[in-house]
């Protein structure tokens, strides 16, 4: 059992030396021959003193040694390659077998987005007869791209939008904008909410508020959507005649009501 023990332990240390790469493998082997040759010299000085007449004394016996010890440091490193292509084919393997199954949580993911789009657009078009508003839509939260030491950049892109007949769809406005680059969101997103006339953002963020006006967005109001975990977006409601707008209050509890519904949708269970 015990003559078991270490040929398992020497295995498993073949193994760990072979999962580290060819290179370090074959640096621990040519170390194993340089161990092998200097306690083989110092038992046999002669070999450096007089090296003819070591030479001329070499037998049979001598020859069967180093015969035996390239068998074995062959032997091993067949072994440690075998296992090396093994643990290779495996790891290949495995990181198949990982990008099939992100694929196919993907595909599920993307099938019941498709499924909820409807219910997104009911929610939608209710805010819209509700308050008399012009326009509805959802900003999805998303990670663009990340800085060198690993920090996401956060980006919002208009997914879903509802129109009345006084305006025209503005979605290709707000595709993958970086919301560190928009000073106004950037300032009330700790608000989580924010409700009033275009020429006030105007003050604050002279970018979004040209956005907005170019799209007869006069009068706006935005709500944050919050998951479990993080934030998934913004619910926003905008009018074209900023004089004939609901109370901020009738405002606000319709955008909240209907944030805590998207927010059931948008949210991973």
């Amino acid at each position: 059992m015990k003559d078991l023990k270490q040929v398992e332990e020497i295995k498993d240390k073949v193994v760990n030396a072979s999962d580290k790469g060819f290179g370090y493998f074959m640096k621990n082997i040519g170390l194993i021959i340089l161990i092998f040759l200097g306690c083989y010299i110092f038992a046999n000085p002669n070999i450096i003193m007089n090296p003819l007449e070591f030479f001329a004394e070499f037998d049979r016996s001598s020859v069967f040694t180093f015969a035996t010890l390239f068998l074995i440091i062959f032997g091993i490193f067949q072994l440690g390659k075998s296992i090396l292509k093994e643990n290779r084919l495996l790891q290949a393997e495995e990181n198949q077998q990982k990008a099939l199954e992100i694929k196919k949580a993907h595909n599920i993911e993307a099938i019941d987005r498709l499924r909820k789009n409807p219910e997104i657009s009911s929610i939608l078009k209710d805010i819209l007869i509700n308050l008399n508003a012009s326009r509805s839509s959802l900003c999805e939260i998303h990670n663009g791209t990340n800085t060198l030491a690993g920090v996401p950049f956060v980006h919002l892109t208009m997914t879903a939008e509802e129109i009345s007949n006084e305006v025209s769809p503005s979605a290709d406005d707000y595709m993958n904008l970086n919301i560190s680059r928009i000073p106004f969101i950037a300032a009330h997103f700790n608000e989580s909410a924010w409700i009033g006339p275009t020429d006030k953002i105007e003050k604050e963020d002279r970018f979004l508020a040209a956005k907005l006006k170019s799209n007869n967005d006069n009068y706006m109001g935005f709500i944050l959507i919050h998951g479990k975990e993080y934030p998934l977006g913004m619910l926003t409601v905008a009018f074209k005649d900023a004089d004939n707008v609901p109370t901020k209050e009738y405002i606000m509890r319709e955008l909240l009501k209907e944030s805590q519904k998207l927010s059931a949708l948008l949210d991973k269970e």
